[in-house]
């Protein structure tokens, strides 16, 4: 529904007016990069650029062209940034939190979080036992479907 919705359609020509402009993102986005490496690095940005040239690099490669200061895992980077900003006590959170099958299914089909709803009255009121289990099974038997927000009663 946004402005690049249709922008890599299989269906559709390519608007090249649009393929412009996310090129120019693109390459605004490159720049900056490259200025952060280069103050980061405390080098000229045509040093970055004679390194860089707009590649994908191995962590090896980036290392021995100065671009990375060490190798590691993502652990290791948020314990570095954590030093980096003095900062001993600290937690990481992952987004989005991981849900369970039930959780999903609550909230896709019934918009509601189990979280809110569970040690309450509400959960059996708002979705009954039997007609969770039952929409549990068509969902196992069928998965591609479409569940209405509503019941209709015979």
């Amino acid at each position: 529904k946004g402005k690049y919705a249709n922008a890599f359609s299989l269906y559709e020509k390519p608007d090249y007016l649009m393929l412009a402009e996310i090129r120019e993102n693109i390459l605004d986005v490159y720049l900056e990069f490259k200025d952060r490496v280069a103050n980061g690095r405390h080098i000229d940005l045509n040093q970055v650029e004679d390194v860089a040239q707009g590649q994908i690099w191995s962590s090896a490669a980036a290392r021995s062209g100065n671009l990375i200061d060490s190798i590691g895992l993502l652990s290791d980077a948020v314990v570095k940034a954590a030093q980096l900003a003095g900062i001993d006590d600290y937690t990481v959170s992952y987004y989005p939190e991981k849900k369970n099958l039930l959780e999903e299914f609550l909230r896709k089909a019934f918009k509601m979080d189990l979280a809110v709803s569970l040690g309450t009255d509400e959960l059996n009121d708002l979705l009954p036992v039997e007609e969770f289990k039952h929409k549990l099974k068509s969902i196992r038997q069928d998965p591609i479907q479409m569940i209405l927000p509503f019941r209709i009663e015979e």
